[in-house]
């Protein structure tokens, strides 16, 4: 009886195809962390008229944060005219003509905050929007040119909508957010340095002290 020649290990795996489906199952239990991308780099896809309109919003959620702070001036400033002093006749007179100030600083205050509010969330959005969109695009043109293996291990579009919608708020309205609370912030420490920086120390030592105990 004819034995059956043994097959060395090159022979019976062929240009190391055994070697590397180990491979290939060795990386698909160890999947790869996506790298983290910078966060400007978000912006590459912006046009001249995205840049343009990153720059107003910007200036107007900076316009809307700083008029909080004044807001609250103003009040303070009303408030000390209705307190007013007692007149002649035990009648307690008020101050009118700060009382009639502070309405029209308050009326022209809220026309300014209208608009400038409106033109931050308009040139913020139509900015994200254009962006998005263009990521879809060349989303979409770089999966086309993938070859039939990697589109069959590919899941549905929906995956691709939801991580395009979270780009889109991270540069659109959080970014908006961002910058309009940090202007609250700074406008707020200016002013109140300004009016009375005594009380605005001791204001800012009190507020740091539980933060610094926490941490």
């Amino acid at each position: 009886m004819s034995q059956i020649p043994l097959l060395e290990p090159e022979d019976r795996f062929p240009n190391n195809n055994h070697a590397t489906l180990t491979i290939t199952e060795e990386a698909s239990n160890h999947p790869k962390q996506d790298p983290e991308l910078p966060y400007l780099k978000l912006f590459r896809f912006a046009t001249d008229e995205d840049k343009i309109l990153i720059l107003i919003g910007s200036i107007s959620s900076i316009i809307k944060g700083a008029s909080i702070p004044y807001i609250l001036l103003l009040i303070g400033k009303m408030l000390n005219g209705f307190s007013g002093v007692y007149g002649p006749e035990g009648k307690l007179e008020g101050k009118p003509e700060e009382i009639a100030e502070a309405a029209e600083r308050f009326w022209t205050l809220g026309l300014v905050n209208l608009v400038f509010s409106f033109l931050a969330m308009f040139c913020w959005r139509k900015s994200s929007e254009s962006q998005g969109i263009e990521i879809r695009k060349r989303y979409l043109k770089s999966l086309i040119s993938q070859n039939m293996r990697f589109l069959g291990a590919q899941k549905s579009g929906i995956k691709i909508d939801e991580e395009c919608m979270k780009i889109q708020i991270g540069i659109g309205e959080q970014l908006s957010s961002l910058i309009y609370y940090l202007s609250i912030v700074v406008s707020g420490i200016l002013i109140a340095y300004t009016k009375g920086w005594k009380l605005a120390l001791v204001l800012t030592c009190v507020s740091i002290l539980p933060v610094w105990m926490i941490y």
